[in-house]
């Protein structure tokens, strides 16, 4: 509910611009945390968002779940819009993928598998989402990168060196990609597989090729870099991260600030389909 409620009021602080997205984590660090069992994390995924997705669409929450038990209340303030088609999750394993279908929610992809096994998970995605929606087709991604932008292309070199590569490396230990003990976990035996491949080629491979998969260079290669990725997967849109690896402040709104001056406008002139979500109205009205 709280969730919800947060939700409503940006969207209407933002005029209907407002994009959800959510996740069900990977971090045993975080699980521990907030004492709650990392194998039960795609189960109470799933309830939080069908209440979730409820209370954005009809405006109350009303769920009895294994999980999640609420009864009616009133979403306040009253959603200001649909969030059909800006509504997204990152789906790393297939079963995930299969979820967000179900829930007719878009995918956020995060640069961190070979091309040929994002592009072709992307397309199993795309394909069970018409046989669970009747047809429809699903959302256009969304694609989160780790951006370096610079005028001087040694600057942004060093960019990539230095702090894409150590934030590789902080994900790589936070995650624990290299754990294969995450096959044990409920939910969560893709990673294992994944974890088998990392330490076969090496940590350091890894780190290596999580970093080379990111964007950096000048305005004019970073442009290159992300029209190429648009092409490959159609997205709507991409969410850049700017500030990364103990990058200094100066240096990252420097990088900010070259990107949306001289390579947003190139990439917002792109035709790219439909602008994320419409603002489609809700046809109820508040209780």
């Amino acid at each position: 509910v709280r969730v919800a409620e947060e939700v409503a009021v940006l969207d209407h602080m933002s005029n209907g611009r407002a994009i959800l997205g959510v996740g069900r984590g990977l971090g045993r660090i975080e699980f521990n945390g907030f004492r709650v069992n990392m194998g039960e994390s795609r189960e109470r995924f799933v309830e939080y968002t069908e209440a979730l997705i409820q209370g954005l669409e009809t405006g109350h929450i009303e769920y009895d779940g294994k999980f999640y038990k609420q009864p009616k209340i009133g979403v306040r303030p009253f959603p200001f819009a649909s969030f059909k088609g800006r509504f997204y999750a990152s789906a790393v394993s297939p079963e995930s993928s299969r979820i967000m279908a179900r829930l007719g929610i878009g995918i956020m992809i995060i640069a961190q598998k070979p091309w040929d096994k994002t592009l072709e998970e992307l397309e199993n995605y795309r394909e069970i989402y018409r046989e669970m929606n009747n047809g429809e087709e699903a959302p256009q991604p969304l694609m989160v990168v780790f951006n370096g932008c610079h005028e001087d292309e040694s600057v942004a070199n060093e960019i990539h060196k230095k702090y894409i590569r150590r934030y590789s490396q902080s994900a790589l230990e936070h995650y624990e990609f290299n754990n294969e003990g995450l096959a044990n976990i409920k939910g969560y035996e893709y990673y294992g597989g994944l974890s088998k491949n990392i330490n076969k080629h090496g940590m350091d491979a890894f780190v290596d090729f999580l970093a080379d998969l990111q964007v950096w260079g000048t305005p004019d290669q970073v442009y290159d870099r992300m029209r190429d990725y648009q092409e490959l997967t159609n997205c709507s849109g991409f969410i850049n991260g700017f500030s990364y690896g103990g990058m200094p402040h100066e240096l990252s709104k420097e990088s900010m600030r070259t990107f949306a001056e001289q390579v947003m406008p190139r990439l917002k002139a792109l035709e790219v389909g439909p602008s994320i979500g419409g603002g489609q109205s809700l046809n109820i009205a508040a209780e």
